[in-house]
C-alpha cells in the first residue's frame, strides 16, 4: 500500500509536538484506515481528530461538515 512508503510517526513527531494539528477523518477511507491513527494522536497530544462516521478517504459525503469544522477549528487556534 502507499502508506507503508510514509516516514514513521516516531521520526516526525517531534517536529510536530507544539503545533496544533486538525485531524478530520473518514471511517469508510479506503486507503488509509481508521487503525492507522492513534500512534500519531499518542505520540502529539496536540492532535484534534474527528472521525466522519460515513467519511471515505476524500471526504466526499461530508463536504460542508468538513468546511464548518476546518473553519471553526482554525478561528478558535488563529483568531478572526
Amino acid at each position: 500500500m502507499q502508506y507503508e512508503a510514509l516516514p514513521s510517526i516516531e521520526s516526525v513527531g517531534e517536529h510536530l509536538l507544539n503545533r496544533p494539528i486538525l485531524m478530520l477523518t473518514g471511517r469508510k477511507d479506503d486507503i488509509f484506515p481508521t487503525h492507522h491513527y492513534p500512534p500519531l494522536i499518542e505520540a502529539v497530544p496536540t492532535v484534534e481528530w474527528y472521525e466522519f462516521p460515513d467519511g471515505d478517504h476524500a471526504l466526499s459525503l461530508c463536504r460542508q461538515e468538513t468546511v464548518r469544522r476546518t473553519l471553526d477549528w482554525l478561528e478558535a487556534h488563529m483568531g478572526s
